[in-house]
């Protein structure tokens, strides 16, 4: 076969010029080509300027080779069916080209394969994020009904909310309520499942951050467990596919603002919320509409705290006279100032099919006084406290909103140094660790990070506890209560912190714990977060008392070998030994001042 292009210019010129840039490619230069293609310098070292080649990609080299190849095949006369199929296949590798030429200057993956055309519809919805179809609706209010079909008392609650044959949903619910029971829980599902239905925003509150987003954790677990997703979001925003979309926000005292949100307002452990009338005054306000419900859960703390006005009825303009005993409100109750009121104790609960607590095993943990507090709704007594909620209170905070240097749940490590208080386990009581975080300037709190309560455990494996506590944090001071059992506890915490500082229980060590303490919650220096109601309630419990001589004062908690839930009191009171008896502050200094606010 001959390659006669004699008759076609043109053909001849192109498919030099093509040879010559596939030549400047392979590295020859313009002298080269020249002599290569029998063509004269100028006119290659126009091509390589006019085509520029010096800019020339692989992809639109290996373009140019396959055209060449071409040009030199439509050239021929007296083809070979090798040659038509040699034509052919670079056709199809030059569409091929094409598509990736397209796809590299912003094409998808419809450019590369038309096959996927489908997915790549302009008009295509970008997906949504926290979408609910019908089915999971129904898939999760299925779930959650069956999870309450064993414990009516939990079903009074959600027939309340949600009205039934014999009287209307609750506007306002109140209910206060047993430790332990799954009240929040319960609560957070009903929520969950009566936005998707209703398409009502959801406001969670509480006195900190960290405790309203309980209510956002069960909701994730639930829907997890169910549909097997995870939603996320903050504010969580839920989307159905009537394409509306339902909100779920978690707050605390200092994020609170009225500005821009609405929906039902569910407060959780009110009673233990500092200024509760004007922070229920601005949260009410986001549920000032008719059809909008106000959810109010909590344990019972002190009766001169400002939610018991709100409780009984005698906060209001027109004040009615409510019975709010146990008997009156165990079923739950409409009453004349038209709230809904709910009293919830242990036995209700046991009575009502829950099979998770054991009463006898309780009333030998806790002193009679405090099992009534904790799980019979009795309000505490703390006129004879030495530490009354109203000194506690204004050194509640919330932390997830002032603290910046520490994130409770991060990853990231607390980098400045801290001290740690451990009260040992003894026979009857459970171990207690504090940590908290000195102040860098003078004027500025202590703060509490974190404490643990454990399980009754060995002295070793205590230890084992605390060390972990301090493999995660810069501890410069370890102090703990080596009195009796805690000794065995010291030793082991020798092996690993030998500087730790043994405390000694007498009547004077005690009363300079607690004067320390005391002094630096009047003048509120020692933060802790607001939805850590164990720590205040733990202080509570701690009242002077005379000792066995009846000559000297002493502080007891009800710290016996029965109970022994002041434990992280103690706690946070050995870490605190390293602090100064009298502190150096100006006594002015921040006295005034509350690191709670509610913004209007």
């Amino acid at each position: 076969m001959t390659n006669d292009t004699s008759n076609n210019p043109n053909v001849n010129t192109e498919a030099n010029r093509e040879r010559a840039r596939l030549l400047y490619a392979q590295g020859l230069s313009v002298t080269q080509i020249s002599k290569e293609l029998d063509e004269k310098r100028p006119t290659v070292a126009s091509w390589k300027k006019r085509d520029k080649w010096e800019r020339g990609s692989v992809f639109e080299n290996i373009t140019s080779a396959m055209q060449a190849r071409m040009l030199a095949l439509i050239g021929m006369k007296n083809k070979s069916n090798a040659e038509y199929k040699e034509f052919d296949f670079y056709t199809q590798q030059l569409e091929r080209m094409a598509r990736i030429k397209r796809y590299n200057e912003g094409g998808n993956g419809a450019t590369l394969n038309p096959k996927l055309s489908k997915r790549y519809k302009e008009d295509r919805k970008p997906a949504v994020r926290n979408l609910f179809t019908e089915e999971d609706i129904d898939a999760l209010e299925e779930a959650f009904n069956l999870m309450l079909e064993p414990y009516a008392f939990q079903k009074r609650w959600v027939e309340i909310l949600n009205g039934s044959k014999k009287h209307r949903a609750a506007r306002i619910f109140m209910m206060l309520k047993s430790r332990q029971i799954g009240a929040t829980y319960v609560i957070a599902l009903w929520a969950l499942i009566n936005a998707l239905r209703t398409k009502k925003n959801k406001i969670f509150l509480s006195a900190s951050k960290a405790q309203a987003y309980q209510f956002i954790e069960y909701i994730k677990s639930f829907v997890f467990e169910v549909l097997g997703r995870n939603i996320g979001g903050e504010p969580i925003v839920l989307s159905l596919e009537d394409n509306t979309q339902v909100s779920l926000y978690y707050m605390g005292t200092n994020a609170l603002t009225a500005q821009g949100r609405h929906g039902d307002v569910i407060m959780d452990e009110f009673f233990w919320i500092r200024k509760f009338k004007e922070f229920r005054a601005v949260a009410s306000g986001m549920a000032s509409q008719s059809h909008f419900q106000q959810v109010y859960l909590s344990t019972p703390s002190s009766v001169l705290h400002e939610a018991y006005a709100f409780w009984t009825g005698n906060d209001g303009i027109n004040k009615k006279d409510i019975d709010t005993s146990h008997r009156a409100l165990k079923s739950g109750r409409y009453c004349d100032d038209g709230k809904w009121r709910l009293i919830v104790t242990i036995k209700d609960a046991i009575k009502g099919g829950f099979d998770k607590l054991d009463i006898e095993q309780l009333l030998l943990e806790y002193t009679p006084e405090r099992f009534a507090n904790l799980f019979m709704c009795v309000f505490l007594d703390d006129s004879n406290s030495y530490f009354p909620l109203a000194v506690l209170q204004p050194n509640m905070v919330d932390s997830w909103q002032i603290w910046d240097d520490f994130t409770p749940m991060g990853s990231k490590k607390f980098a400045k140094p801290v001290w740690v208080g451990y009260d040992p386990s003894f026979t009857g009581d459970k171990p207690a660790l504090a940590v908290i975080a000195p102040p860098e300037k003078e004027g500025q709190p202590y703060r509490v990070l974190e404490r643990l309560h454990l399980d009754h455990m060995p002295p070793h494996v205590q230890a084992q506890h605390i060390k972990k506590v301090c493999e995660r944090y810069d501890v410069e001071f370890l102090g703990i209560d080596t009195t009796g059992a805690g000794i065995s506890v010291a030793e082991h915490v020798k092996k690993f912190f030998p500087n730790y500082t043994a405390i000694n229980y007498s009547v004077e060590s005690k009363t300079r714990m607690a004067l320390r303490a005391k002094e630096l919650f009047t003048r509120r220096k020692l933060h802790f977060d607001a939805g850590s109601i164990d720590i205040a309630k733990a202080f509570i419990a701690i009242k002077q008392a005379l000792t066995g001589s009846q000559r000297q004062m002493t502080f007891v908690s009800s710290r016996s070998k029965e109970v022994g839930h002041s434990d992280v009191a103690w706690a946070i009171m050995n870490a605190l030994e390293k602090a100064p008896l009298a502190s150096t502050d100006q006594i002015n200094d921040g006295v005034t001042k509350s690191r709670i606010r509610v913004h209007r």
